[in-house]
């Protein structure tokens, strides 16, 4: 239902199985389910709704004794979108150490793409070049089929600093 844009349908199923998963006990996909509900609130501008269901997702890594910091990205990406610039770096920051040693490199990609443009947007501007560039590398050697997000936002980035030509190069790719 989230995927045809029928977001009370969706939430109606993810609070049940919410529900079912709280009264079995079942953490793992209690978190599954959590993280299922924060992106419904975020494509409707929700953000703090969807903040509070990724950190609930967070605790749960917690209580089943998992590395938090892989539950960060999203957490990040609500306080991005929130215009909290410093908890956004922070959580970006704590999902790159994650990524940059564990888990799916793909999302290592959209971490440094985040990081590059948050600090645009700090005025961290050689961070934001930089974070940029790798996140460019990263998609075209881990995830090449989900380099147009990289490229999407490296060109923002270029384009903010005037560097047109990269900035339509980026674009067209």
């Amino acid at each position: 239902f989230y995927e045809t844009d029928n977001h009370p349908k969706a939430l109606e199923y993810c609070f049940k199985s919410q529900e079912i998963f709280e009264h079995a006990n079942n953490l793992e996909d209690l978190r599954k389910i959590f993280i299922r509900i924060g992106p419904i609130y975020s494509y409707q501008s929700n953000y703090k709704t969807a903040l509070s269901y990724y950190q609930k997702a967070r605790g749960l890594l917690v209580a089943m004794n998992q590395d938090e910091r892989q539950g960060f990205f999203p957490i990040g990406s609500m306080y991005d979108n929130l215009d909290q610039n410093d908890s956004a770096l922070f959580y970006y920051q704590r999902a790159y150490e994650y990524f940059s040693t564990k888990g799916n490199k793909a999302s290592l990609a959209a971490v440094l793409s985040h990081l590059g443009t948050l600090n645009l947007k700090m005025k961290n501007y050689d961070l934001a070049l930089t974070y940029g560039r790798m996140s460019v590398a990263a998609y075209e050697q881990y995830s090449q089929h989900l380099a147009t997000s990289a490229y999407r936002h490296f060109a923002d980035i270029l384009n903010a600093l005037g560097q047109k030509d990269s900035a339509l190069y980026y674009a067209e790719k």
